[in-house]
């Protein structure tokens, strides 16, 4: 449910028959699960992807790998041959047949299997075009009907409606997309979803610092608490990504705050101008939007439901001191500073100019 126009995915899949989760918690998502199977963390299984990480712990009560998932649907519908794989272990193991090693033998050495990558390949192959060369002039997008010339497209402009314009791209400092909304010192740190915009546009619209407001799109709204940031354009406003709150009530018509919270509402998937033609990507910055003040009346009614919380700024603007260079991965030798505790720094105040 963080996919672009999520009213328009929630429609589609609550039209489905059977809607079955694969999950380690509760998210909003899981909540529309006929079925929530227990899965794994990445801690619980081995993976291999630029690097590789065995499996830590094994996971608890009935969580499962999803190659489990896949083995055992399969055997049931007759397909066991397409997948026969019962193990993460026993997929490693196919996935690295060609290169004469095994999951085992990976990890023993630690690192990597070495794969041949001839030099100068396309010397021999040419490249991975219609025409076998670099093109410029892209004749595959062609054949699709599109430009095949890169090209600039103007943002849409704004309107007496929607004056503003937002960007869904800067993180919150303590939280990974999604992820770790439920650890309870993360959650003291940020509490709630936060507007970054320029002091100029916060006093034109007649909202206090910290106070709760309302962003809107042609596609939907979210609310969040309304900040300040110095380097901040006039006209622009920074919108926070992937919000919710798991001690929020369940259900459909909260789903742990996703309606309220979520920017995944504001981000539109159906507009020509606000979507990648090419490839259909929705556009995360350059979105038409207005930022209102929410009623005493409105904050008392989210308050009723979330609960009060301190109109608190995570990512306090702070200057941090930046370095050329650093010799060494947790000490900065020529500066005598700790890089570690820069990393804390910046996650505590934010990325500032300095």
């Amino acid at each position: 449910m963080s996919f672009a126009n999520t009213k328009r995915i929630y429609e589609g899949l609550m039209k489905q028959d059977l809607i079955v989760a694969y999950e380690h918690m509760i998210t909003p998502t899981e909540q529309l699960g006929d079925y929530v199977l227990p899965g794994d963390s990445w801690l619980e299984r081995p993976s291999m992807m630029v690097g590789i990480s065995d499996q830590a712990m094994q996971p608890p009560g009935e969580c499962r790998s999803i190659v489990h998932f896949w083995h055992e649907l399969a055997r049931r519908m007759g397909l066991e041959n397409e997948f026969p794989w019962q193990t993460p272990e026993e997929l490693l193991d196919y996935r690295l047949e060609p290169g004469n090693t095994t999951w085992a033998e990976v990890v023993a050495s630690g690192s990597m299997p070495k794969m041949e990558n001839p030099e100068k390949k396309y010397e021999k192959t040419g490249f991975a075009t219609s025409t076998g060369k670099v093109e410029l002039y892209s004749t595959i997008i062609d054949d699709l009907s599109f430009d095949p010339l890169p090209c600039y497209r103007e943002a849409s402009p704004e309107s007496e409606e929607y004056p503003l314009c937002m960007f869904i791209v800067l993180p919150d400092d303590e939280y990974y997309r999604t992820g770790h909304r439920h650890i309870p010192d993360l959650r003291k740190r940020a509490q709630d979803p936060a507007f970054f915009v320029n002091k100029a546009d916060l006093s034109d619209l007649g909202l206090e610092e910290g106070y709760w407001a309302r962003i809107e799109t042609l596609t939907g709204r979210m609310v969040g608490r309304a900040f300040i940031r110095s380097g901040m354009p006039k006209g622009l406003v920074r919108v926070p990504h992937g919000w919710w709150k798991p001690e929020a009530p369940q259900g459909l018509s909260h789903m742990s705050g996703m309606w309220s919270f979520s920017d995944a509402q504001t981000t539109p998937d159906e507009e020509p101008d606000l979507i990648d033609l090419e490839q259909g990507i929705p556009h995360m910055k350059g979105v038409p939007c207005r930022l209102t003040k929410l009623t005493t009346a409105e904050v008392k009614k989210l308050e009723s439901v979330f609960g009060e919380t301190l109109p608190m700024p995570n990512a306090v603007e702070k200057n941090v001191p930046k370095r050329e260079s650093t010799k060494d991965f947790m000490a900065d030798i020529e500066f005598g500073e700790d890089v570690e505790l820069q990393a804390v720094e910046l996650s505590l105040y934010g990325r500032s100019s300095g």
